[in-house]
């Protein structure tokens, strides 16, 4: 028994998908290169890794520590709206910010 893929509802056939990848390369194509960039990964990166990320990405060594602190709500939606229009996480948001206060100090 074959198994049936779906997209949008409909079954995924060979010529569907060939006119989605085909919409797909003509977005990208439209895009500019940052853009087109920020979209794709390489295949390297599609490799699945166990666990969370070491912070500090690759460069990282060890485990990291967890730290969980108490913010108001309107900081908290003040957090979330830098990330959002950053496309950053909380963590690392928090992390910059930290450093950066460490150093000043």
């Amino acid at each position: 028994m074959t198994k049936t893929f779906m997209h949008k509802g409909k079954p995924l056939t060979d010529e569907r998908a060939e006119k989605i990848a085909a919409e797909a390369l003509a977005d990208l194509d439209a895009m500019s290169d940052n853009e087109a960039h920020k979209r794709t990964r390489s295949p390297g990166s599609l490799v699945k890794r166990m666990g969370r990320p070491r912070v500090g990405g690759a460069e990282g060594t060890g485990p990291s520590t967890q730290v969980r602190v108490r913010v108001s709500g309107e900081l908290l939606d003040q957090l979330d709206a830098q990330a959002a229009s950053s496309h950053r996480s909380r963590s690392e948001i928090i992390r910059d910010a930290l450093e950066a206060h460490l150093r000043a100090s």
